[in-house]
């Protein structure tokens, strides 16, 4: 499945309906989970969004500067070495 973080729509009815029901969730001031990131296996020192890809995209789009993610134990060390890590 191609993903293009610069289109928040795609008539895709699956893809479409994830970003509108994680919009609706944000309007009302819902709970929604963080994505989950991930060291990519193909390229060292690189991460991989393994869960939560349209809220990524969302929160790109909406123009936020952070947002809280979910890492395994395990790779957070490696993580931490890619990118800046803010306990929350």
């Amino acid at each position: 499945m191609d993903f293009n973080p610069e289109t928040l729509f795609t008539n895709d009815l699956a893809s479409d309906s994830r970003v509108a029901t994680t919009l609706e969730q944000w309007e009302k001031n819902g709970f929604i989970d963080p994505p989950t990131i991930c060291l990519c296996h193909q390229f060292e020192n690189k991460l991989s969004i393994s869960d939560g890809r349209h809220r990524t995209k969302l929160t790109y789009l909406l123009g936020a500067k952070q947002i809280p993610i979910a890492i395994h134990n395990s790779s957070v060390d490696t993580i931490r070495k890619i990118i800046e890590l803010i306990p929350t």
